[in-house]
């Protein structure tokens, strides 16, 4: 049986530029339990690039379980945030909070990510813990297949 995670065992990456609701979406999960770190996008630093856009790739990424990207859709320097780190991180599950209508414009940007609308807390806890359990059975599945189990090494009693 697969193992299902808990929200204690989730890092959990925030990309937002606003500080007042990263701080607020950062306070809902550590409540709940979940290792949680923040960036506030190359935006909040006019004199630097975000790591992953140029390349060099992101520590904070590398370790998460789940990424909350809540920047502007609208914006187009945040679309190719969101489009990078979803190809640098392809095994790292994204939730973006969008309306509906911006997610229906920006669907081709959007794939392959969990969408939700804007949410409450409770809703944002929720989505992030289901979108870590998806990211994980997908790469336990993936795991599975690129390592068959040899039926003749397998020892039975």
């Amino acid at each position: 049986m697969a193992h299902e995670p808990r929200i204690s065992d989730l890092r959990v990456v925030i990309e937002h530029t606003d500080p007042d609701e990263a701080h607020a979406q950062q306070e809902a999960l550590r409540a709940a339990g979940a290792a949680v770190n923040v960036c506030q996008g190359a935006m909040a630093l006019p004199d630097q690039t975000c790591p992953v856009l140029g390349g060099r790739g992101c520590s904070l990424i590398e370790e998460a379980d789940v990424v909350l990207h809540d920047l502007d859709i609208e914006d187009p320097g945040d679309r190719e945030v969101l489009r990078s780190v979803r190809k640098a991180y392809p095994q790292v599950p994204i939730v973006v909070e969008a309306p509906l209508d911006l997610a229906r414009e920006h669907a081709e940007t959007l794939e392959g990510v969990t969408v939700s609308p804007p949410f409450d807390m409770d809703a944002l806890v929720r989505t992030v813990t289901d979108a870590a359990a998806e990211g994980r059975l997908a790469r336990g599945r993936a795991h599975a297949a690129a390592d068959p189990v040899d039926s003749d090494q397998v020892e039975t009693e």
